[in-house]
């Protein structure tokens, strides 16, 4: 399986995840010219929620290994100009959460 059609299948295993749990998705992998967010979505408090989803099918990595402080910061500009470009969507908070995709699904809140 090509890591292109591992990401996807992650993404949406993640996006089924969190569908069940009473999210509600705005945008599926939104871009900008510096990067992109796989999920943008609304919990069930009405939070918008950043979702980076990372997925492995070795077994000697783990997903969360591949989220580094750089990736990060990455995501963290990018999600600066979501807020500064898509101007209709509200909220009051927000926050970027990590899903990881092994042998179970993984959501680390808050990263």
């Amino acid at each position: 399986m090509s890591k292109k059609a591992v990401g996807d299948f992650g993404e949406k295993v993640a996006e089924d995840y969190i569908v069940n749990h009473g999210y509600r998705i705005v945008y599926k992998n939104w871009r900008c010219s510096y990067g992109e967010i796989d999920l943008v979505a609304y919990d069930s408090k009405n939070c918008l929620v950043f979702i980076e989803v990372k997925t492995c099918t070795q077994a000697e990595i783990l997903p969360y290994e591949n989220f580094s402080r750089l990736k990060l910061a990455h995501l963290k500009r990018t999600i600066n100009i979501f807020l500064q470009t898509e101007t209709e969507i509200s909220f009051n908070n927000w926050r970027l959460d990590l899903i990881t995709i092994e042998s179970k699904i993984k959501h680390f809140k808050n990263v």
